[in-house]
């Protein structure tokens, strides 16, 4: 069937170096990787978040698993907010 899949990640700890993340959302069937997200250049925030949605063809056997990459951090840590989320629900 044809599933909506929708999320929204929200990062803590970001530093000033952080030049963007980035959502795959991974099926059984296929990876979408096309979800980026750029931070302002001289960006003083050390909070970002972005939204994401497809359209996967699964089976109800079928698993998605979402994977953010965050870019340019020095550190090597972001934290998820308690904000994230992500669902999946059948449309046809």
């Amino acid at each position: 069937g044809l599933y909506l899949i929708i999320g929204h990640v929200w990062f803590h700890g970001l530093t000033s170096s952080t030049t963007s993340f980035k959502a795959l959302i991974t099926t059984s069937n296929r990876t979408y990787d096309y979800l980026q997200y750029w931070v302002h250049t001289g960006n003083q925030s050390t909070q970002e978040g972005g939204s994401f949605s497809v359209l996967a063809d699964m089976d109800a056997s079928d698993t998605a698993t979402v994977n953010v990459r965050v870019n340019g951090d020095g550190s090597l840590v972001s934290d998820y907010g308690e904000d994230s989320y992500f669902f999946a629900t059948l449309i046809c």
